[in-house]
């Protein structure tokens, strides 16, 4: 299945996922599966941490790279980041603010290379 036609598939009901059930995602596994390996997954709604904010995503961009960078597969501390949700440019709704959030509201807003445009 293409990219666009698993985006098309990721819709999710926004209700049910504030309830901590699930959310679906484009996630990816296996480094060594390169695009072939991004699949439609159920994962746990994700909460806001400290200075963090979470976006229903309405569009998102996807560029094959993303599947060499170091951060798709490990965190700043080097552990293991799978299954992860590639994906560096979109737009949707804010929908939780984490604490320490600033100049930010609730809302529509676009991410552009992990900034956050209000």
């Amino acid at each position: 299945m293409r990219f666009d036609q698993l985006c098309a598939r990721g819709t999710s009901d926004l209700n049910r996922s504030q309830k901590g059930i699930v959310v679906q995602a484009i996630t990816v596994r296996d480094r060594a599966a390169g695009a072939a390996g991004l699949t439609l997954s159920d994962i746990p709604y994700p909460h806001a941490s400290e200075n963090d904010v979470i976006v229903r995503v309405h569009a998102a961009g996807f560029t094959p790279g993303e599947l060499d960078w170091p951060g798709t597969w490990t965190d700043r501390a080097g552990r293991d980041r799978t299954p992860s949700v590639p994906g560096h440019e979109l737009s949707g709704v804010v929908t939780e603010l984490g604490y320490g959030t600033h100049r930010l509201d609730r809302g529509p807003a676009g991410v552009r290379t992990g900034r956050l445009d209000p």
